[in-house]
């Protein structure tokens, strides 16, 4: 499986004009391997994101999923930063009949791989939840789907060591390579607990990529693209 991003362009409109957000991007993202989207704030890491998955339409250029299905956007799912404030249904189990087009079988083993039975959850409301199982549940949620690729924003962001663990051992357990596995994050820790390769933004651009062990062990590069804890 390869998700392949050719010559990506974007550019948001302001009052000051248009604001370049992707410049000339272009990567490649085999499956069973993960990969990270890192760079300080405002470097396009989130709109990279949005591009990829299909949330937002390049300006010029394009992105491409190798063997695609005739529907290819069920093939795609995307986790919000802080995803937890944004549930529209009053029960999960409402909240996933939205969302999920994946079997009984699908949806449990999502749920299960976080730690999370359904059965306890299904009839609460979503903003009930715990900030750490409301993220979590928003995760199954999507990996519910059975998605080829599968992107998220900060997943580990404001979390405990105890839903940090669960994200990280069940990103590791869903990742296989007929799936692509993007994350854009600053978390050093998931990085090195999970491996692959990073890709480093910086003003749009490329500036970086390699493998996460390089990047960790290089105290000049964690310098120069400020990746420091």
């Amino acid at each position: 499986m390869l998700l392949a991003a050719r010559n990506l362009e974007f550019a948001y409109r302001s009052r000051e004009g248009e604001v370049k957000a992707l410049c000339d991007f272009s990567a490649e993202f085999p499956g069973g391997v993960p990969h990270f989207i890192c760079g300080s704030s405002g470097s396009g890491k989130t709109t990279l994101g949005y591009v990829l998955s299909g949330l937002v339409v390049p300006s010029s250029g394009g992105v491409t999923l190798e063997d695609v299905l005739d529907d290819a956007r069920r093939d795609f799912a995307f986790v919000f930063q802080f995803a937890e404030d944004l549930f529209f249904e009053d029960t999960v189990a409402e909240e996933l009949a939205r969302i999920s087009t994946g079997n009984n079988e699908q949806i449990s083993h999502a749920f299960n791989q976080l730690g999370i039975s359904l059965s306890d959850i299904e009839t609460q409301h979503p903003h009930r939840l715990s900030a750490g199982y409301a993220r979590l549940t928003a995760v199954a949620l999507q990996m519910a789907r059975d998605p080829r690729v599968l992107i998220l924003d900060e997943p580990t962001i404001g979390l405990d060591w105890r839903f940090h663990r669960r994200i990280t051992d069940a990103l590791r357990d869903w990742l296989s390579p007929a799936r692509i596995l993007i994350i854009i994050t600053h978390d050093l820790d998931l990085m090195r607990e999970s491996g692959g390769r990073v890709w480093v933004m910086s003003e749009g651009k490329l500036v970086w990529n390699g493998e996460v062990k390089t990047l960790l062990s290089n105290e000049a590069l964690l310098e120069r693209f400020a990746l420091h804890f």
